[in-house]
Order: C-alpha cells, then structure tokens, then sequence
C-alpha cells in the first residue's frame, strides 16, 4: 500500500475525498497486474497522485510510463494527478474527474 507513516499520503486523502464528494464508486489501494493503484474508480479508471519528490526523478518517470502503458493494455483509463495540483487546484482536478467519469 502507498503509505507514509502508516496512513495515506496527504495527497492520496485529498484525491479519496475528491471522490467522495463527487459520490463515485471506487478503492483505494487496489492489486492490478502486480501494480497497486491509489483509486480504481468504477472498475475500469485508475487515479493516481502522484509525489513531487519521486514522481520527477528520470526512473520514476519511466516507470510510471511502464506502468501506465501496462495498465492501458489491461483495458483501464490511467489518469495521474500532480500533488501540487491535488493541493492548489482542487475544484480543478474534480471537475477533470467529473468531466472523465460522465464522458464515458
């Protein structure tokens, strides 16, 4: 599980909470292909907030790239969220969610 100090990342709450307020059906955490996403909402889009800090550096950028391709291939939608926007742009990043969940 994605955790810091035992608990969910401060971003990984704000993206839960997103959800909540939005009333999507979704887990957290979930075993994907050897992968564990931070939000599977209704069974086919994976949410993930991404940190700053090991997000940027060159092999976590590629690795997030394997594993969104893998994800892509297994039939799910892979949209990441920043945590800076997760933070600042909150109603922001709701309505993208919004906008993605009523377009499909």
């Amino acid at each position: 599980m994605n955790m810091k100090n035992g608990h969910e990342t401060d971003i990984e709450q704000i993206l839960y909470s997103i959800l909540d307020d939005l009333g999507l059906s979704y887990q957290k955490q979930v075993p994907i292909d050897g992968y564990v996403v931070d939000a599977l909402v209704e069974g086919w889009l994976v949410l993930e907030a991404y940190g700053n800090y090991w997000h940027n550096y060159p092999e976590g950028k590629e690795e997030d790239k394997v594993r969104a391709d893998r994800l892509w291939k297994l039939g799910f939608q892979v949209v990441p969220f920043w945590g800076h926007a997760l933070k600042e742009a909150t109603q922001i990043c709701a309505e993208k969610i919004g906008y993605i969940v009523d377009c499909t």
